[in-house]
């Protein structure tokens, strides 16, 4: 997850258009490729954003974009994970 969140904030950052769209759009090519695995269970929104040093409201407009998509579930408290 480390590697991943290394690149997510470049390749959204690279990207022209709305942030979380290029967040939701790096996701969907990482999902695609097998990483993170289908059932991982994803950092906190809050979390994600202090690592990457994004705003909350950025990441959880890229996640609902990410579910929408159908690349990620939500569980309630348990958090959100990758579409199996």
């Amino acid at each position: 997850m480390a590697a991943f969140q290394s690149r997510v904030g470049r390749a959204a950052v690279g990207r022209a258009g709305p942030l979380y769209l290029g967040l939701a759009d790096f996701l969907a090519q990482q999902v695609g490729a097998g990483a993170p695995a289908g059932g991982q269970r994803l950092p906190a929104q809050r979390e994600l954003g202090r690592r990457l040093g994004m705003d909350v409201t950025t990441i959880s407009r890229a996640m609902r974009e990410a579910q929408q998509r159908g690349l990620v579930v939500t569980r309630g408290r348990a958090g959100s994970f990758v579409a199996p």
